[in-house]
């Protein structure tokens, strides 16, 4: 056997066990209902500063966040995507998407979707802030590691700047760590300036090798970006 065929047998093979590996992680945390959040307590309950308005001086309140798979209770539905069309309405109107608001139903619906929903503790039916991810492949046509894809996380106007974004980005790291995906990935609006911001210089993503910018007249009004959690 010559060189080329021994390499070309080892990257089949390679190709193979990468296959079974994804395969394997992602039956794993996909087909259970189990607490995401178990064993990361003293990250679940905190104090944060909540803002009435913009005349009034910031309290302090109790907030707390908890897990939920596919479905979110009716409620807590209803709330997210309120609070989706409030922050990002006008910023998917004029993007290039256009704002479909049965396609973002839809998209928090499917099966496969996780959310963590930070609520008050004295006021439960206010949603503070909500993420939605989803264990995923890394590219749907040529897969190479498994993932957590970020598909949303808003923040309340009341509750901002107070680090709950940032709580929630580090505790979906912490998640996508100990079930063994490779990385997080997320989608962000270039024009989005805050955004991009706060995950490339707070959260330390980097532009990720599938995002448009990297190919030739990729002008599209968006960024892909990534950050690796696993060493391997």
């Amino acid at each position: 056997m010559g060189r080329t065929q021994e390499i070309h047998k080892r990257e089949q093979r390679e190709a193979a066990e990468r296959a079974k590996r994804i395969e394997t992680n992602l039956e794993a945390v996909n087909n259970t209902d189990r607490n995401l959040l178990a064993g990361l307590e003293p990250f679940v309950a905190f104090d944060y500063e909540r803002q009435q308005d913009e005349n009034v001086e910031t309290f302090k309140r109790k907030a707390h966040i908890s897990f939920y798979s596919s479905p979110l209770p009716d409620n807590l539905h209803r709330d997210c995507m309120e609070l989706f069309e409030r922050n990002m309405g006008d910023m998917y109107r004029s993007s290039i998407w256009g704002l479909n608001m049965e396609e973002k139903d839809e998209e928090i619906r499917h099966k496969d979707a996780r959310f963590l929903v930070v609520t008050d503790v004295v006021d439960e039916h206010c949603v503070l802030a909500f993420s939605h991810f989803r264990f995923e492949v890394n590219d749907d046509d040529e897969p190479t590691e498994e993932v957590i894809y970020l598909y949303e996380i808003q923040v309340n106007e009341i509750a901002r700047r107070c680090g709950l974004g940032q709580r929630l980005m580090s505790i979906m790291e912490l998640i996508a760590m100990r079930a063994n995906m490779r990385c997080v990935m997320l989608t962000v609006f270039k024009k989005n300036l805050s955004a991009m911001d706060f995950y490339l210089h707070k959260m330390k993503y980097t532009i990720d090798e599938s995002s448009p910018s990297n190919f030739e007249g990729g002008n599209d009004d968006y960024e892909i970006l990534s950050k690796r959690v696993s060493r391997s």
